[in-house]
Parts: structure tokens; sequence; C-alpha cells
């Protein structure tokens, strides 16, 4: 799926309902954040097939700018962040906030009402835990 069409799949999903439309913009990106996770996900399920199973290993704005980063298996992305958040909730939003809405580590830390230096040291640990994961 094009960045483009997977964000305006995601807008159109959430300007539909009227109580997204009031939402302060970290908020709305945190709700988008998990839309873009689930339209991913359904898409690689969809297609079943490697090639369009992978998404670049890098923000969604990285993605469109380069086509060059590791790929990675959202279905496999998806098992370990289910998998991190039964072990850390936190964390696993964490990657969800940061990896598919592309938030700052500050606009992660306002939105869930931690220290910024929290944020990072959760997103290194998390990110650790993930990579670990999904080499299996």
């Amino acid at each position: 799926m094009h960045p483009t069409d997977l964000v305006n799949e995601c807008y159109l999903r959430l300007a539909s309902n009227e109580k997204y439309r009031e939402m302060r913009r970290p908020e709305f990106l945190a709700v988008a954040a998990t839309v873009i996770r689930r339209l991913l996900v359904d898409e690689s399920r969809r297609t079943q097939r490697s090639a369009y199973r992978t998404v670049s290993a890098a923000s969604l704005a990285e993605v469109a700018a380069s086509a060059e980063a590791p790929a990675l298996d959202l279905l496999a992305l998806d098992d370990g962040l289910r998998r991190l958040a039964q072990r850390d909730e936190r964390q696993s939003r964490i990657v969800e906030l940061r990896f598919f809405s592309g938030l700052s580590g500050d606009e992660v830390a306002n939105l869930l009402g931690i220290s910024r230096r929290t944020v990072n040291k959760e997103w290194k640990m998390a990110r650790a835990w993930l990579q670990r994961e999904l080499s299996r």
C-alpha cells in the first residue's frame, strides 16, 4: 500500500467520526497510529505475498522518501507488538506511536504524560526486545 493511499484511507475512516474531528493533533495522531497499523496488517493478510507483506522499517515519512530502507514483515511486527503489550503495554504503545504515526519523542511524552527521558529509555528497550523477538 502506497503511503499516500494509507494516509487517505486512515483520514477517511477517522474524518467520518465526529469525536475525532475535535481532537488535538497528538491525540488524533495516536488514534491514527492504531488505524494505520490495522490497515497495514489487514493489507498484508489480504495479499499474503511476501513482496506485499513488507514495509520500510522506518517512519511513514521515511517510507515515502526512501525505498532503500530495510524491509520488515508487518504480520511479524504486529504479532511482536501484541506480545510486547502483554509484557509492557506502555512500551508497545510507544512503538506504535513512534513507528506508525511518526510522533517525536516529545510528542509521545506529552501524549502519555511521561518524561522524554522515559520515552527514550522505553523506546530503546522496546526496539531491542522486538528486534530479538523478530529475529527468531
